[in-house]
């Protein structure tokens, strides 16, 4: 199944970015938005603390997320390296929690539920030979992210051919 019109266009817009560094935002909105997410980020594995573009509507949720990260952890941020672990290049969030968890865990009611990120999904691609995650989250009102959407978003991110922090084209595989 091809990608969307949509996501075709998304991708060109993160291609110029590429040559506009402050692009980044509106193409990474229109990517989260071509893949029923309401917002994205780039993620280093290897450094969580890298500097990495985020999507227009990711600001609010990345200010009360950096608030509450010191005292309120991510469960995202532990996990370990997907090789070995989960023989595919995507997660979503039925991957890594429980309902249970969810209900109970101090990230997801102070958080995830206060920002409306209540869902998360994650595509591996490699830049550079680093791994680097295409984060995509949304709320409660759109519901769950999917195996079909975990499947697309990984074929989205394996079209991403550029680097997002040093705005160069990368070695995406």
């Amino acid at each position: 199944m091809p990608l969307s019109v949509r996501t075709e266009l998304a991708l060109e817009a993160c291609y110029d970015a590429v040559l506009a560094p402050e692009r980044w935002p509106q193409a990474l909105q229109l990517i989260a938005e071509s893949g029923g997410a309401s917002s994205s980020t780039f993620y280093y594995p290897d450094d969580p603390s890298a500097s990495v573009p985020i999507s227009t509507e990711h600001i609010e949720f990345a200010e009360l997320w950096l608030r509450n990260q010191p005292h309120i952890p991510d469960p995202h941020l532990k996990l370990p390296s997907r090789p070995g672990r989960i023989p595919r290049p995507w997660l979503i969030e039925d991957d890594i929690s429980t309902e249970d968890s969810r209900r109970i865990a101090p990230y997801y009611q102070e958080t995830a539920r206060r920002g409306k990120r209540d869902w998360w999904a994650s595509a591996d691609l490699s830049v550079n030979g680093r791994l680097c995650c295409l984060v995509m989250y949304r709320g409660s009102d759109r519901g769950q992210f999917t195996a079909d959407e975990g499947r697309y978003f990984a074929r989205v991110g394996g079209r991403l051919e550029v680097d997002p922090i040093r705005g160069t084209t990368g070695a995406w595989t």
